[in-house]
């Protein structure tokens, strides 16, 4: 009885936002229009030639979430990603893919230790552990990165940003073996990071797939 004439004074006090707008919403998350503006990957596969995949697309309300975990360290819209993320994935062909695909461990793009104690928030790890929580398979740190920067991103072209990371990972783990591994990231543009991960892993992994949290248009 007491909540019923507390909560509606509260609400009207302090309004729900919406952590992308920070427009009046009736959810403590989105805002109808932010909700709309979040573009899911309708064809969750994996191809022979590209072995990579993805959740959402990064544009609209999927790039602010994710920008504003990783480069402000904004707890609640990494919250907020990390739910979407895990709904997305409960009803993702990719689940079924990567059951099927039966990984043996998963595995991340690491970033280097500067930038982790810069941006203060691992979307690829937390990213991570999800999957290792759904395929319930452990969760390993493989790699390290070798360099602080990042120039890579600036480049548009694939071969420059295959140029570009060229020798940035290194194996943090030699002695391990894998017959498939899954590895995840946060954002996939050119899918260069990637070929140049499997070209560290493919000494210790036999397979490997890649799964990010979305791809850039």
């Amino acid at each position: 009885m007491l909540k019923q004439i507390t909560n509606p004074f509260i609400d009207w006090l302090f309004p729900s936002r919406c952590c992308v707008c920070d427009l009046d919403t009736h959810s403590q998350n989105l805002c109808s229009v932010c909700q709309n503006g979040c573009h899911h990957n309708s064809n969750q596969t994996f191809y022979t030639d590209k072995e990579y995949s993805f959740l959402f697309f990064f544009e609209s309300t999927m790039r602010t979430l994710i920008k504003n975990a990783k480069y402000k360290k904004d707890l609640f819209s990494c919250h907020v990603l990390l739910k979407m993320v895990e709904e997305e994935m409960e009803q993702s062909k990719l689940y079924e893919e990567l059951a099927r695909f039966s990984p043996d461990a998963v595995t991340y793009v690491p970033m280097h230790l500067v930038h982790r104690i810069q941006r203060g928030m691992d979307l690829p790890f937390l990213f991570a552990a999800l999957w290792a929580k759904k395929l319930s398979i452990p969760l390993i740190t493989l790699l390290r990165r070798k360099g602080y920067n990042n120039r890579q991103v600036l480049r548009i072209r694939k071969k420059d940003r295959l140029r570009e990371i060229e020798g940035s990972f290194i194996l943090a783990k030699s002695n391990a073996s894998f017959k498939r591994l899954l590895i995840v990231d946060d954002v996939v543009t050119t899918g260069a990071t990637f070929k140049e991960v499997l070209k560290v892993t493919r000494v210790i992994a036999h397979e490997a797939r890649l799964v990010a949290i979305a791809k850039t248009p």
